[in-house]
Formats: structure tokens, sequence, C-alpha cells
């Protein structure tokens, strides 16, 4: 199964960490909704005491995925391809310092090198993490990775191809929640995230390559 977000009913997942720094890369793979183009939020670590402090990989206006930063003002790099809904896609992007660059499919473009150093004391899937847990997805979710470097050309190539982060730099893997059912524990560091503020349900789980005898349910 995958994870069902929506915002019209918002439905997001949530947790107060400090288990994240920089840098660090995020991978997930998505059938988002048609119409989703909004600023709507994938992945985010941000601050849960200000609205304007986070990094967030998330949907442009045109209908591409961007990594931005927030502090003191907001960096943006947009990836050059355009999606539409009720496509199946892998989303990802790598944040550095003075570094963000987006990942579609396994492709990385558009990078931005303005320095932005937001505090990061929340995660959110789905929704973006800080005061209000803002701008919810509509769509199915899964898959959700984040690693503690920033993942080369060639591990986000992997990634494109529809293969669980479980594959990809493991020893660098710190966060990894596949979206089986309503079981939203982090299986690397055992974190367990909560509703935000209403939980997404199960939906479909999308195809996907796991390590051989992994228990997929």
């Amino acid at each position: 199964m995958s994870f069902s977000f929506n915002s019209v009913t918002p439905r997001g997942l949530a947790l107060n960490t400090t288990a994240f720094s920089l840098p660090f890369s995020v991978s997930c793979i998505a059938f988002l909704d048609t119409g989703f183009f909004a600023g709507r939020t994938l992945m985010s670590l941000g601050d849960n005491t200000a609205g304007n402090q986070y990094h967030v990989l998330r949907m442009g206006s045109s209908g591409n995925i961007q990594a931005v930063s927030r502090v003191g003002g907001t960096s943006t790099a947009s990836h050059a391809t355009t999606v539409g809904g009720n496509e199946i896609h892998q989303y990802g992007g790598r944040w550095a310092a003075a570094n963000r660059e987006p990942c579609l499919d396994g492709v990385m473009n558009s990078q931005n090198t303005s320095s932005r150093t937001p505090t990061l004391n929340r995660l959110g899937l789905g929704v973006t993490a800080n005061n209000g847990d803002a701008n919810p997805q509509d769509g199915d979710l899964q898959e959700f990775g984040i690693w503690n470097i920033e993942l080369s050309n060639d591990d986000f190539a992997q990634l494109g191809d529809m293969v669980s982060p479980l594959l990809v730099r493991p020893q660098n893997l710190v966060f990894y929640l596949p979206g089986f059912n309503t079981d939203y524990t982090d299986k690397m560091g055992g974190l367990t995230l909560a509703a935000a503020p209403n939980a997404p349900v199960a939906a479909n789980h999308m195809r996907v390559f796991y390590p051989t005898g992994m228990k997929v349910a």
C-alpha cells in the first residue's frame, strides 16, 4: 500500500525531531492528482516554531519539481521538466548549506547556490514542516528516504529506476518509510510520525524493486 494525502481534508504526517541536518538528500515515489500544482509539498524539514524556515521538496505552479530553502529569503531550484497529474514519478533532491537541486525520475537539474540554513527540528511528509504544517499534497506517496549526504547523480539515477531506498547508499540512509498500510514508523531510526492534522489513508502500492527476501506487506 501507499499513503494517500489530501488537501481538502488535510492529510499529512509530521514529527518534531532534531535527527536531520545539512547536508541531506531525499526521495519518494508519487502518483499525484490532477490539479496538484500550487506549491504542494512532498517532503520537508523545517522549524516547528516558525512558518518561514524550511527546506522543502514541492511541486511548482508549472508542474515541475522544486528544491526550496527558506530563511531570510527564499531560494528555489526548479527542474526544467514538467509533469502532469495522474502519473507515477520518482521525485527527490539534495541540499547543502549553499546548494539545492531537484530530481525527477533519476535526473538532476537546476542547481541553486544561495546560502540558506534554516532551523531543522520538524519532519513533514505530504506537508511543509513548520508551525502550521502547511501546503498539504494531493495524491499517493510512498518509499520515503532521507540520506545524511548529498547523493550522487548516479545514486539518483538508481532511484529513478524505482528501486527501494534500501538499495542506494544504505550506510547513509537515516530514514526510510515504505508506506505500507498505516505503518508510520521509520525503519532506520525508529521515528514514528503522527497525523498532521489528519492521517493519510491507504492506497495501492506502486511497483518498486526491493532487496531480495524483503517482506513488503
